[in-house]
């Protein structure tokens, strides 16, 4: 059989094998010149009848029916596929009725040209100025010939078009407005039987030719990126591990991707926080219970990276975590216990008010853990003080609620504690106490009340009462009664400015502060936060965000040199990478001192490196900042020979 068959020319025995085809009604798995023969036939009706024959008449729907079916059996055949899919869209658009919504927008590209379906949808739709439906703007996206999707877009197609929707809607409103270009819409047709000795032309000046516009379409390669940008993390879960629904992928989905996933393991979780819950808006729960099924890469602990992760996939859900180290800088799992709420807002990072709270909050909590003079009773007094001083959102106030929660569980460990609050200088001492003031009065005053537990904390941080009065009435609104140096006298003077007694604040119901100096001291929330964090977190931060020490295990096998790494890379290169394989974190001091060593600059060697990884499987091998991951999906792709 040749490429172009004539029945008239082919062999008796070919001849007899199309008939028997024939004779079993056209099944799939047949040579494709028999399909093209059959074919020949239609396409010879058809179009030769044109003008006696209606898509309406019963004929004709018969024909085309059969040539969807064959479509559908012998896609594959790349030929067979163009030739069909510009039959079946020409024939739509010859007939009288046709109706271009009836149109889906094609996801196949038979060939290097746009196809004409999509051709003749987007100049209807352009033509009635109409807005650019997201379906048919990905069409184009895709089977535009100079579109190149990168890997995360095809390997993960689904969650691509799924979230280019998304955002396409959050770019463009209803849709793309595409101004009309002047061409006009015009398709030749090549017959797959030579029968025909022309083109079938077709004219649609109606129509414009929107293929040949290109902004529109830099527009959506544009958009493509930036989704593309978003799946890429969860493109490489799926290409390392070959599956795309446990909880350690699903937490690496874009927030809006998770609500509609389904999977066993999500359900559980769901489970689990709804029965944590019980229909209350807080609650704290085992971190081992909620955290089951989580991956991570050292056991009864998550990562920093996978600790928010896992703080995102719950976001995902609807559901608040404290302590979340997206924003405090505390791993949830270093503790027992972890505090979860309902949140109706999923992005809803906690405002600066809220940790300014947390802080007083947690000073509290450290007072009562340190000498039991605050008991829970005055925690939750202090909370709801300081839900309307600050005047926190409402999701702020949940969340407060939940820290709260989570500090009675899970009170400031003692040892850490003290020997950490010995070795802070006087000027972070003041910085603390002074804070705690401001927040204490951000609606204005202090009270009583207040002043009970600011004294205790005051205490806690090595200062004495005396301070507290001296601080609050630097902080009281109301001209100055210190005294004020106009000039220096000649000698000291024999009297001083007493300390305002104790009296004055005690036995005052609240104490009028500045405004504007409270304001001033707030910012400064996430230094002294951070400070805090240092002072009663059992685990440093730096120690949080390492997965582990960085060496390989006695069983942990470091994967032989490939020839792509010499077929790629040069000698210092190739070495550099061996050199990464014996451990899985270096920090960037360690590489740099490496990669130096056997005389490479350090910064475009880790470009370079990760650009040959990029070209070998999608993946960089180097991943972070102060400290570098190897990934070990990129190292075993350059290093394997398999």
């Amino acid at each position: 059989m040749g490429y172009w068959p004539s029945y008239s020319e082919i062999s008796p025995s070919s001849r007899a094998a199309y008939l028997d085809w024939l004779a079993a009604g056209r099944p799939g798995g047949a040579h494709i010149g028999y399909v093209f023969l059959f074919f020949y036939g239609i396409e010879r009706r058809i179009l030769f009848d044109i003008g006696e024959i209606r898509r309406g008449d019963e004929e004709v729907q018969t024909l085309v029916a059969e040539v969807t079916r064959l479509l559908s059996l012998y896609r594959h055949n790349r030929s067979f596929n163009r030739y069909a899919s510009e039959f079946l869209a020409l024939v739509r658009f010859l007939a009288p009725d046709f109706d271009y919504k009836d149109l889906d927008p094609p996801r196949a590209k038979p060939g290097w040209d746009l196809p004409f379906d999509l051709k003749i949808g987007l100049g209807y739709i352009v033509a009635s100025g109409d807005p650019l439906p997201a379906s048919w703007a990905l069409s184009w996206l895709r089977l535009y010939p100079d579109t190149s999707l990168r890997t995360a877009a095809r390997r993960c197609e689904r969650e691509f078009d799924d979230l280019f929707e998304i955002r396409y809607h959050e770019t463009f409103g209803s849709g793309l407005i595409v101004r009309r270009n002047k061409t006009p819409l015009s398709f030749s047709y090549q017959p797959a039987s030579s029968s025909f000795d022309s083109l079938v032309n077709v004219q649609a000046d109606q129509l414009p030719d929107v293929g040949r516009l290109s902004r529109p379409v830099r527009q959506l390669q544009r958009l493509a990126e930036s989704v593309t940008d978003e799946l890429d993390q969860y493109s490489r879960w799926v290409g390392r591990h070959g599956e795309r629904d446990s909880l350690g992928a699903i937490a690496l989905l874009p927030l809006e991707l998770v609500g509609a996933r389904q999977s066993e393991e999500l359900q559980r979780l769901r489970d689990k926080i709804d029965a944590a819950l019980d229909g209350d808006e807080t609650a704290t729960v085992l971190t081992s219970e909620i955290t089951d099924g989580f991956p991570s890469r050292k056991p009864g602990v998550l990562t920093a990276k996978e600790a928010a992760a896992f703080a995102g996939l719950l976001d995902a859900l609807g559901v608040g975590l404290v302590p979340d180290i997206r924003y405090s800088k505390v791993n949830f799992s270093n503790h027992r216990c972890v505090a979860i709420f309902r949140s109706a807002d999923r992005h809803g990072r906690p405002t600066d008010k809220f940790l300014a709270a947390s802080v007083l909050l947690q000073l509290g909590a450290a007072v009562g853990a340190a000498d039991g003079t605050v008991t829970a009773a005055e925690e939750e007094l202090l909370a709801t003080h300081l839900e309307q001083a600050l005047e926190l959102p409402l999701v702020d106030r949940t969340r407060l609620r939940a820290y709260l929660q989570w500090l009675l569980q899970e009170p400031p460990k003692l040892n850490r504690m003290r020997s950490r609050i010995r070795l802070l200088d006087e000027s972070d001492r003041s910085l603390v106490a002074r804070f705690v003031i401001s927040v204490a009065g951000a609606d204005g005053s202090v009270g009583s009340d207040e002043i009970k537990v600011l004294t205790r904390i005051y205490k806690l941080i090595g200062l004495k009462s005396e301070q507290l009065h001296r601080d609050i009435h630097e902080l009281s609104a109301g001209p100055s009664t210190q005294p004020v140096t106009v000039i220096q006298p000649d000698e000291s003077s024999a009297y001083k400015v007493p300390t305002p007694p104790e009296a004055y604040v005690e036995k005052a119901d609240r104490v009028e502060l500045d405004p504007e100096r409270v304001a001033e001291i707030i910012r400064s929330t996430r230094e002294v936060s951070d400070l805090l964090t240092e002072i009663f977190e059992e685990v440093a931060e730096h120690e949080a965000f390492v997965p582990h020490d960085g060496s390989r295990g006695p069983d942990e096998e470091i994967p032989a040199a490939k020839a792509i790494v010499a077929e790629l890379m040069d000698p210092a290169q190739a070495e550099l990478v061996q050199i990464l394989a014996k451990r899985q974190n270096w920090s960037r001091s360690e590489f740099e001192h490496a990669a130096t060593q056997i005389g490479l600059m350090p910064a475009g060697a880790m470009e370079m490196i990760n650009d040959i990884a990029f070209q070998c499987c999608d993946e960089p091998l180097l991943e972070g900042d102060e400290v570098l991951e190897v990934n070990e999906f990129a190292l075993k792709e350059l290093l394997s020979d398999t």
